[in-house]
């Protein structure tokens, strides 16, 4: 890892923990004023979770729930923002001055600052090229090859090919490798053994019409 990489995780980790004490914060609020507690502090306390949330598993890398959901939320927090300061225009060309600023008013400015960087981590949180969503496609993928051989030791797919013609492969399980078997109409045979079943179907897909779905366990 670069320095700079190393440098930018770290101002992300700082952030974290500095983000997580509001929420924090606020259970202290609920546990301390109960059954007296109002139920805007409640859901704001549950925004602020699950925002938390979001950010652990941007900066860490890891998929949670659906990555529809971040982008959704991610959009919802920039309208707001911008709702915000539809706001803070309006009355600064009313007022033609900053005193109209109370003291909650502020507080809410600093505060959407503060949520800024949130609002970043959760929009790249929801891009389909996030690394985590990336990394959890990948381990998916990985378990459905392991799980071809579960209760076969070869497995065969095929299809038929506008320029090849019928197209049939097998894989065979065999000691610490595995066997592909290709077949075409147009007389071509090709056998290639891979130390490992996602190189092989990495190889079937790239150069073949064949993907690893398609493969079933032979009989």
């Amino acid at each position: 890892m670069c320095k700079k990489e190393s440098m930018r995780n770290i101002i992300w980790n700082i952030y974290l923990f500095v983000f997580a004490l509001l929420p924090m914060s606020g259970v202290y609020v609920i546990v301390t004023r109960m059954p007296s507690i109002d139920v805007g502090v409640i859901i704001g306390e549950i925004f602020l979770m699950t925002y938390l949330i979001g950010l652990f598993g941007c900066i860490y890398k890891k998929a949670i729930g659906s990555r529809i959901f971040w982008r959704a939320l991610s959009l919802f927090l920039i309208l707001m923002l911008f709702i915000l300061l539809a706001i803070l225009l309006f009355m600064f060309l009313k007022y033609q001055s900053l005193l109209f600023l109370s003291i909650d008013m502020i507080l809410n400015v600093a505060l959407t600052i503060m949520m800024l960087p949130l609002i970043y981590a959760l929009w790249s949180y929801g891009k389909p090229n996030n690394p985590a969503w990336l990394l959890f496609k990948n381990s998916e993928v990985e378990k459905h090859n392991n799980a071809l051989f579960s209760s076969s030791k070869s497995v065969v797919a095929s299809l038929i090919s506008e320029t090849q013609g019928k197209i049939s492969v097998s894989i065979l399980k065999q000691v610490k490798k595995y066997k592909v078997i290709i077949k075409t109409e147009i007389n071509e045979f090709e056998v290639i053994e891979f130390n490992d079943i996602n190189a092989a179907l990495n190889h079937i897909e790239t150069n073949y019409p064949i993907m690893a779905r398609d493969f079933k366990p032979s009989t």
